[in-house]
């Protein structure tokens, strides 16, 4: 009987008034759920279930919360929570109260104030598990396995004793393969045999690990078996703690051969490495079997299964998730994303797919989306994988099974929804231009449709997402079928912004499309002055614009709040204004507003012109980063000749003109200065034809730049090739300064401050770099405040020319998402005297945070102390400019020297040795100091008449040079030719030094080459049977010929050849392989079948074929005569078809035998009866010649003498009686009898 939910409240109310007394009495202090282990007495329940474990799950506040309830002895002794994705602050509040349900022995327990979803979840949860425990304590006494019999005990045992158990974690290929060949148990260890799922767990898009760019989701099913990577991603490996079951016999084995280190083809020996065993049978478990493969999975637990589906289920093929995404409308069951271990979709024609986490299988556990076209990107970015699902196209969708870890699967039976064909949508679909928005405007959609297609106009709704809504047809708009003319009225339902449509048709997928219907409202009616939105177009009022914003950003991040509900009806800006979530918490738009808070508002709509500003910002300051010059940077921050921007003639050792002072630097270098100027300098190309392009960023390959003004440049060692197509050379670029400088201005003055400098505004885009090694190119977003490390204050001069004040040292980064950082895992060296970029003096930083911090440093000062070790005051300071001082490389560190110039002389009496500090600044991160001495070995001598010797270098630029660059992957080998055209440079220094750092780098770059992998072909021969249509292996041509030479189409028996070629990439050799298409003769079938026919004294045949009396059809016959013969059938072969021969049987069944009578039937009188004995002879005779036999119906009145004289007695009453004649079988008759009656009246 079903217990109700009442049911449950009075057994708990008895129980809590049970224990009552108890406990009061001896003051017994009840413990938590999570402390069960030290519990010594407990209030006692009375839930009448069998003990055990039982899990349940509820919806929480973001999604579901799973609970493991403990019942022993009829009580709750533990409640875990096994799972959640709700708000950790807001959960840890209600997690109390597993710990108050075993105390109370309830669920009627007060729900959490300010947590109440929470509350409410875990309370639930535990609900649906006492639920379970009642379900299956029930089916155990219906079916007698509450109590446990000694024959079941040994039954158990035996099982128990039949495995090893334990769990280990699967990659999805080794997990699904049983689920998706039904695989059997073989516990035959082979270790030769070869792994079957190989295929399936290395290809790419078939059941490979899944890497996803949503981190914060993909981490939150329980059951899989994930890694977080460097990069933020998250892969997910498989399945997490499977239940495994090894064959004993197999496990002891297989423990063997790897203590004996054999080797293994397939996954067993691995599998058992990891097995963690235990001790438990567990509910449910997989096989391994000898070859490594594993069964589908075991299950105790009688799965659930809806037999007829078809309303649980729906598909649909316009979603951005996937080109067709399955929803499973049914709550009351679906697992939730802590119990969900995987889905197995199954076609009307027996094929099977599986799903994969966070790729297919969603925290809404009852969607799911797959893929089958190429390319296809979700919302997030990542871009899923079609090959597993290619072929899905245009079959019926039966069965969804999800498979349930400790509980009942769930099997959707019965669905029969057809896969529908998907389009490519760059070929068809419906397309429609933008309007303005007014009562009645119309928009034509342009269709292209396959010519078989029949589209029908299927809903319109307006807006997007989750926020759309479906218009009414007829009322908001009119749709006519004929001109594909879409008329929208102006209802309250319609306004301005964007209308989908979706049109179905039955064998294709549904087509989308859209169409914005605008505002007329021009760009400058809109804009954010004094902290007040201000409309100047009288048509639309402070509440439609308001309306029609889609996204509120907050220095670049979207808020989630609505515009209307940041501005009041005046158009003020509310920076008190909250979003309340679900829950009703309450979280501040404007994150920690103080009265000096500055924050950029953007207000995004597709309809009315989107708008951006600086709000708050009560100091009068506009905050941004803005580009400097050497001379501007320098000239207020007390260094050496500050304010010096004359250049020099004279050049160093490495002759290059960096003997000036704070001027631009000049270089020539086709490739490594303009890469490593692009992260933080102000970089400018000049070509020979006088052209100029400011360089922001590099493309990843390195082919392209990115200028200042948006548009881009192609590159290819000094060519450019600019958007027209035409090209130009190289002259020479220049590093003129800092690009990212954090400076306030007066916003009276900020107008003109832009004119005149490159700036920045907060929530703009900061870009630079070319990702090479430890280098990394960076993307930011610029938050600048008054606490921004680093910060000028900007000031306009008399003449409107600008000045820059000292920099102040501050504890903000001055990015949006981003705390200051401190630099660590670097490792300052003094270097010896070397002079190899023209220094005189050199400090190296190296070590694994040296990339990140070169990345974003822009600027080097020196303090020298001459003896002062306490380094109390210096004697003076030293800027520096990036390429003549600093410098970076991508695998040698970050390169800091000091150049004899205008800009540093060392004091008078002083020989640069002694003490130094040198203090790093870079973007995002606190000023970074490094205190050193330097002695004379670190010093740069003057070198007269030096002679150079390039032997060695000429030996490394030999070796470069003979490698093939076909065989190492494009990155490295383009970063090795930028060394090795430096090091030919080098071949012409006057310095040793610049000679042996170029032969450093280059061999530094040749050790770094990565060599491309040969690609494993994964293609096999295959074996088909003729079908009278051509075959192929994929999409590959075939030939006659093993070389491949002869094309031809694959139709007749026979064997060809497939080549099959891999083209290079860029980790990855060209590779090619031949393999074998055979055509196999097809069997002819024979249809005649075997053949019974009754006697009839005539020669019987199968058409025209010989008779024989053998089944080896040796012994030729007529078939006359009861019996058995044998016909013997054949078909000759031909190019396509085997020969055939079927041997068919002919049986001669008995027929029925003749019998005549000379007498059929008689009638008397009862008067002559009565007077004397009637007597007739009947006269009977048989064509079968077999033996008659008489028998009368009533021998007493009606006697037959064996030769078929009859006798009607004496005195016989009246009435009816029978002679049956009876003739024995004999030969080809069967026995028979005929019926003589008698009547007597």
């Amino acid at each position: 009987m079903r217990r109700s939910k009442e049911f449950f409240a009075r057994t708990l109310a008895l129980a809590l008034a049970a224990s009552m007394p108890l406990t009061m009495g001896t003051g017994i202090q009840l413990v938590s759920a999570a402390n069960e282990t030290n519990v010594q007495t407990q209030a006692k329940g009375n839930f009448p279930y069998a003990d055990g474990t039982y899990n349940g799950s509820a919806k929480g506040f973001i999604g579901d919360i799973e609970v493991a309830v403990t019942i022993k002895d009829q009580t709750i002794t533990k409640v875990d929570i096994l799972s959640t994705v709700d708000t950790p602050s807001y959960f840890e509040m209600a997690k109390p109260l597993a710990d108050q349900v075993v105390e109370k022995q309830s669920t009627e327990i007060d729900t959490v104030s300010g947590a109440t979803f929470s509350s409410k979840g875990i309370l639930n949860a535990v609900d649906k598990a006492l639920k379970t425990a009642e379900e299956i304590t029930k089916k155990q006494e219906e079916t007698g396995q509450g109590e446990t019999t000694e024959k079941q005990e040994d039954e158990k045992q035996e099982e128990t004793s039949k495995y090893v158990y334990g769990t280990v974690n699967l990659n999805y290929a080794d997990y699904y393969y049983g689920e998706l060949n039904s695989v059997k148990e073989n516990a035959t260890m082979d270790l030769e045999a070869a792994d079957k799922v190989g295929s399936l767990r290395t290809d790419k898009g078939q059941l490979d690990a899944v890497t996803s760019a949503t981190a914060s989701k993909s981490t939150r099913y329980s059951t899989t078996d994930f890694t977080k990577n460097k990069d933020g991603s998250v892969t997910i490996n498989g399945i997490k703690d499977v239940h495994i079951a090894v064959p004993t016999a197999l496990y002891e084995e297989a423990i063997k051969a790897v203590k004996e280190g054999k080797t293994c083809k397939n996954q067993l020996l691995n599998i058992i490495k990891d097995l963690k065993v235990e001790k438990d049978t567990p509910k449910e478990y997989k096989v391994l079997n000898g070859d490594g493969t594993l069964t589908e999975m075991k299950d105790s637990v009688e799965a659930k299964v809806n037999e007829n589906a078809s309303k649980t289920v729906s598909v649909q093929t316009t979603t951005p998730w996937g080109n067709y995404q399955i929803n499973v409308v049914d709550s009351d069951n679906l697992p939730s994303t802590a119990t969900m271990e995987g889905v197995v979709l199954e076609m009307t024609d027996g094929s099977k797919y599986a799903m994969k986490h966070s790729e297919n299988l969603w925290l809404q556990t009852g969607e799911m989306a797959l893929v089958v076209k190429e390319g296809f990107v979700e919302p997030h970015g990542n871009q899923l994988p079609h090959q597993r699902f290619a072929d899905i196209e245009g079959k019926t969708l039966k069965k969804v099974t999800y498979i349930v870890r400790d509980g009942a699967d769930l099997v959707y039976d019965n669905i029969n929804i057809y896969m529908k064909k998907i389009l490519d949508t760059n070929a068809y679909g419906y397309t429609a231009n933008t309007g303005i928005f007014a009562d009645g405007v119309q928009t034509k959609f342009t269709a292209k449709l396959p010519s078989d297609s029949n589209y029908q106009l299927k809903s319109v709704s307006y807006g997007s997402g989750r926020m759309a809504s479906l218009l009414e047809a007829g009322t908001d708009y009119i749709y006519d079928a004929k001109t594909n003319v879409l008329t929208i009225n102006k209802t309250e339902n319609t306004k301005v912004g964007t209308y989908s449509l979706v049109f179905e048709d039955e064998t294709y997928g549904d087509l989308s499309a859209k169409v914005l219907l605008k505002s007329d409202m021009k760009a400058d009616a809109v804009k954010i002055e004094n902290n007040k939105v201000v409309i100047s177009d009288s048509k639309v009022t402070l509440a439609e614009y308001l309306d029609g914003i889609s996204s509120v950003k907050i220095d670049g991040k979207a808020s989630g709040a609505s515009a209307s509900s940041i501005v009041d009806k005046d158009g003020n800006i509310k920076f008190d204004a909250v979003v309340v979530g679900r829950d009703k918490s309450k979280t501040p738009v404007f994150a920690n507003y103080s009265k000096d808070s500055v924050y950029t508002l953007e207000f995004v709509s597709e309809g009315y012109p989107s708008i951006k500003a600086t709000v708050g910002n009560p100091d009068g300051y506009k905050y941004v980063y803005a580009g400097l010059t050497w001379d501007e940077y320098w000239k207020s921050e007390g260094v050496y000749a500050a304010g010096n921007a004359s250049s020099s003639s004279e050049r160093d050792s490495r002759d290059e003109a960096d003997k000036g002072g704070f001027d631009v630097v000049t270089r020539a270098t086709k490739n490594h200065g303009l890469h490593r100027g692009s992260f933080q300098s102000i970089a400018t190309i000049y070509d020979t034809d006088g052209n100029s392009y400011k360089v922001l960023s590099w493309s990843k390959d390195g082919k392209t730049i990115n200028l200042v003004d948006g548009s881009s440049i192609g590159w290819s060692k000094g060519t450019i090739t600019k958007s027209d197509g035409t090209t130009s050379t190289m002259k020479y670029y220049e590093v003129s300064g800092i690009k990212y400088v954090p400076v306030k201005v007066k916003e009276a003055d900020y107008e003109e401050f832009a004119k005149k400098y490159q700036v920045t505004e907060n929530a703009g885009s900061l870009t630079g770099g070319y990702s090479e090694n430890q280098l990394k190119a960076y993307v930011k977003t610029a938050k600048v405040t008054k606490d921004t490390n680093g910060l000028k204050t900007a000031t306009k001069n008399a003449d409107g020319s600008f000045s820059f004040s000292a920099r102040e040292t501050g504890t903000d980064s001055g990015l949006v998402s981003e705390t200051l950082k401190k630099v660590e895992k670097v490792t300052a060296t003094v270097k010896e005297a070397s002079g190899s970029f023209g220094e005189f003096l050199r400090v190296d930083l190296t070590g694994d945070g040296y990339g990140d911090l070169g990345s974003a440093m822009y600027a080097v000062k020196w303090s020298y102390y001459g003896s002062d070790s306490k380094n109390t005051k210096p004697l003076t300071t030293y800027g520096t400019k990036f390429a003549a001082d600093n410098w970076m490389h991508k695998l040698m560190g970050i390169q800091l020297g000091l150049t004899e110039s205008e800009r540093c002389k060392l004091p008078k009496g002083t020989d640069g040795t002694g003490y130094w500090a040198l203090t790093v600044y870079a973007m995002g991160y606190e000023d970074y100091t490094v205190n050193f001495k330097v002695t004379d070995a670190n010093i740069v001598k003057p070198k007269k008449d030096e002679v150079v010797d390039v032997t060695a270098l000429k030996t490394s630029i030999q070796k470069a040079e003979a490698l093939k660059e076909s065989n190492y992957t494009k990155s490295t080998w383009a970063s090795m030719q930028m060394e090795l055209a430096e090091a030919k440079e080098a071949l012409g220094a006057k310095s040793q030094a610049v000679v042996d750092e170029a032969i450093a780098h280059l061999d530094a770059a040749v050790k770094e080459l990565v060599e491309k992998k040969t690609p494993t072909i994964t293609v096999k021969d295959k074996t088909v049977t003729y079908n009278g249509k051509a075959q192929t292996i994929g999409k590959y041509q075939t030939y006659s010929d093993s070389k491949c030479t002869k094309k031809v189409n694959a139709k007749d028996a026979g064997t060809y050849y497939v080549k099959v070629v891999v083209k290079a990439t860029d980790t990855t050799k060209e590779a090619s392989k031949v393999v074998k298409l055979v055509i196999k003769k097809a069997n002819q079938t024979i249809n005649e079948k075997d053949k019974t026919v009754t006697f009839n004294n005539k020669v019987q045949k199968i058409r025209n074929y010989q008779t024989y009396s053998d089944s080896k059809c040796t012994k030729k016959v007529n078939a006359k005569n009861v019996g058995t013969y044998y016909v013997k059938i054949t078909k000759a072969g031909n190019k396509n078809y085997n020969a055939a021969t079927k041997v068919v049987k002919l049986v001669i069944k008995q027929a029925n035998p003749t019998i005549k009578t000379k007498v059929s039937s008689k009638t008397y009188k009862v008067s002559a009866v009565n007077k004397k004995a009637q007597s007739f002879t009947i006269g009977a005779s048989v064509n079968s010649k077999g033996k008659l036999t008489y028998k009368s119906s009533n021998s007493k009145f009606v006697k037959v003498t064996s030769l078929g004289k009859v006798t009607v007695v004496k005195k016989a009453k009246k009435g009816t009686y029978t002679i049956t004649v009876s003739a024995k079988a004999k030969g080809n008759y069967k026995a028979g009898t005929k019926t003589v009656k008698i009547v007597v009246k």
